[in-house]
């Protein structure tokens, strides 16, 4: 018997855009990423039986904006993730763990550095929309990421894994 699949999917890049940094305010303001909450809707119960987390790194103070704003744009309605699946965490490495303690199996992130911390402990990683320096620098995730540019690419990456 195999394993269950469990997706986990950062919140800063792959479904809330940050155009310009990562202030409260800036956070407070930014728009879903489109075509996070259609795909999040359609693969968590089609190939993932609805085990489907929210990974942030952050400060305690954007945690609150974030959940704030996932409320405000009526996220856990349509993406049909429950506000029970969103675990924060406040190093960038503990993202890993968090990974590691749930299970998952398949990891959304747009930084290669917080990918390369969970390389050893999840089957399928995917790099949403790389930082292009940040990609020269952890070009060594590259053999075990997948590079992804939008929702369409991920979407079409996880169904090629649901073996």
């Amino acid at each position: 018997m195999s394993k269950p699949r469990i997706l986990a999917v950062d919140i800063g890049g792959p479904v809330l855009m940050r155009e310009a940094g990562s202030s409260p305010e800036e956070y407070a303001r930014a728009r879903p990423t489109p075509g996070a909450f259609d795909t999040l809707a359609d693969v968590s119960p089609r190939l993932f039986e609805g085990r489907v987390h929210l990974i942030s790194q952050c400060t305690p103070e954007i945690e609150a904006v974030k959940r704030e704003w996932l409320i405000r744009q009526e996220f856990h309605e349509q993406a049909r993730i429950p506000p029970e699946a969103l675990h924060f965490c406040r190093k960038p490495e503990d993202k890993a763990r968090i990974c590691l303690d749930l299970g998952v199996t398949d990891f959304v992130d747009d930084r290669a550095k917080i990918l390369s911390y969970a390389i050893s402990c999840v089957n399928h990683l995917y790099l949403f929309n790389p930082n292009e320096d940040e990609l020269r620098e952890y070009n060594f995730i590259l053999l075990k990421a997948y590079c992804v540019q939008n929702w369409t690419d991920l979407r079409a990456m996880l169904e090629a894994h649901a073996d």
